[in-house]
């Protein structure tokens, strides 16, 4: 995914979208420091869709807070900046297709009430890597066990 983004960089440096240029750039670097960190070459499919989920939510949660505090204008990038890295995120999971993970996991656990709720939301999330943000998956399974 790594070259994938450097070229998108590229690009986006040519076509003087500064916006893009430098969220990317904000990413390669999150990338760099997650190399570092574990102290290898290159990361793993996994590893850098962590980052990016990493990132996705920094902005999220930007976004939320400048938009209570009025600063529309700032809540506003941080939002076009999310916009610009789920671009590099697998498509969403759809409520029906988590929901059918969900029950598959219940049914193998054999849960039956929400005492099991960590072990379902483990196991759920692990199927769905990237797929689906963890907070959604958390409201989901709460509807379905009844919690």
């Amino acid at each position: 995914m790594e070259p994938r983004i450097r070229e998108d960089l590229k690009k986006s440096q040519k076509a003087l979208d500064a916006t893009r240029v430098s969220t990317l750039r904000l990413l390669l670097a999150k990338l760099t420091n997650e190399k570092i960190a574990l102290r290898k070459d290159s990361l793993t499919d996994e590893e850098e869709l962590k980052c990016i989920q990493s990132e996705i939510k920094k902005r999220k949660e930007a976004s939320e807070m400048y938009r209570a505090g009025g600063r529309l204008e700032s809540a506003d990038k941080e939002n076009s900046e999310r916009i610009i890295l789920e671009e590099y995120m697998p498509a969403q999971a759809s409520d029906e297709e988590l929901i059918a993970v969900i029950n598959e996991v219940k049914n193998t656990l054999g849960v039956v009430d929400k005492s099991a709720f960590g072990k379902v939301m483990g196991q759920v999330m692990a199927k769905v890597k990237g797929r689906a943000d963890g907070g959604r998956v958390k409201a989901l399974i709460e509807k379905v066990l009844g919690t």
